[in-house]
């Protein structure tokens, strides 16, 4: 059996794709994931390990206190990070480097002259479509990084057909990607009642929820989702925020339900443990899939939301993106909305409220989508490419 040294640049425990990917490749082969804990949750090598199913190994981002909250400091920490996870690397000796994202393809490079192994591009975003505030001279790195792993690897994977023709046709990609879904592995519906419980102590009218999971942020039209509510009018309906945000913006969207008067209507939650999700969402009746449409990497969103609500038997309200509205169409389980115009948004909300048959339907049919969709159906993509592009031990079997 031949093993796989997995890179991902965060704590592992709260990214889904590459529990996923671990979980499916440790059947075929010895997983090593080594992860990058950057003090922003509480992990340990042990917890972690049991809960992803393979062995989880971090590097350290050293202390502000040491190293002092400005760019060259924060520099300082990433390369000492870097550093810890190519000598792990080397350790673990791997056949195959599993690199997940652009930032890992450095550290990649490093063990792959030292030990001679195989390298993965998991490409889960277009990353020379996000600014994410570098400057010049870091994006031209960044950027000269991508180009190595787009010519070199052994194997590229992207998360939708669209990315990847961007990748051929303008990033130079040496080889066609393999698209592996966004997906997630299929769950019963569990509805545990914690939102209705959440307005319910709040004293509100609220019996028909909309919910939004993700990161939260101006990126995700957060404030057109929450203007929404107030343009619908309606008490008996309620919106679920859930997920990690900055303490100012999270302060800044406080204020504004407050000062609209929504706050029996609107719930922010901080981030809950993946485990929780889908009983969580399973207790609402619509998902928001919301993606401003600034760069194309939004536009051609791999949103895994859309297979998360699916699941939960939601329907869905959605950006007008081709892979949202390709989803919802297929599907029929939502309808399509202009991202930054709480109108639509709030249009699209009464539209499926006021037709209940309608509503039933989707939801109907988001059951169907979510077992077509599941993880379960499609892990096999990841395990084919591996072994068409021979990076399963010869005469190795499933």
């Amino acid at each position: 059996m031949n093993k796989i040294c997995m890179l991902i640049m965060n704590e592992v425990i709260r990214d889904g794709r590459v529990m996923r990917a671990a979980k499916t490749l440790a059947s075929r082969a010895e997983v090593v994931i080594v992860g990058l804990d950057r003090g922003r949750i509480s992990v340990s090598e042990s917890t972690s390990s049991k809960l992803v199913g393979v062995q989880v190994r971090y590097a350290k981002f050293g202390p502000l206190s040491y190293w002092g909250k400005h760019l060259v400091g924060y520099i300082a920490r990433y390369l000492k990070a870097q550093t810890q996870m190519v000598r792990m690397g080397i350790e673990i000796d791997p056949d195959v480097i599993h690199a997940h994202d652009v930032y890992t393809l450095r550290i990649a490079r490093k063990i792959q002259s030292k030990t001679g192994a195989k390298v993965v591009y998991d490409c889960h975003e277009l990353y020379r479509e996000m600014s994410m505030g570098l400057t010049g001279f870091s994006v031209f790195l960044q950027n000269q990084m991508e180009a190595w792993g787009l010519k070199n690897a052994d194997l590229i994977i992207a998360c939708n057909s669209y990315r990847a023709k961007i990748m051929v046709e303008e990033y130079g990609a040496r080889r066609e990607p393999v698209i592996v879904k966004n997906a997630v592995p299929f769950c019963e519906l569990e509805d545990n009642g914690f939102l209705r419980k959440r307005f319910s102590e709040l004293g509100s009218k609220v019996n028909r929820i909309i919910v939004y999971q993700g990161g939260v942020s101006p990126a995700r039209c957060i404030e057109p989702m929450i203007n929404a509510v107030e343009v619908v009018g309606d008490p008996s309906l309620g919106l679920a925020i859930i997920g990690p945000s900055s303490d100012e913006y999270r302060k800044s969207l406080k204020s504004c339900i407050r000062k609209k008067g929504l706050e029996k209507q609107i719930l922010l939650i901080p981030p809950v443990d993946q485990k929780d999700l889908h009983s969580i969402a399973c207790s609402a009746d619509v998902g928001l899939v919301l993606y401003r449409n600034d760069t194309r990497n939004n536009y051609f969103c791999a949103p895994n939301k859309l297979q998360e609500y699916a699941m939960a038997g939601l329907a869905i309200i959605g950006s007008d993106n081709p892979p949202i509205s390709q989803f919802l169409n297929q599907y029929q389980v939502g309808l399509t909305v202009e991202p930054e115009s709480a109108y639509e948004i709030a249009d699209a909300i009464k539209s499926i409220f006021g037709d209940e048959d309608a509503l039933a339907m989707m939801k109907k049919n988001a059951a169907k989508a979510a077992k077509l969709e599941s993880w379960d159906r499609l892990s096999h993509t990841l395990l084919d490419a591996y072994e068409q592009n021979g990076l399963f031990e010869a005469g190795q079997s499933a």
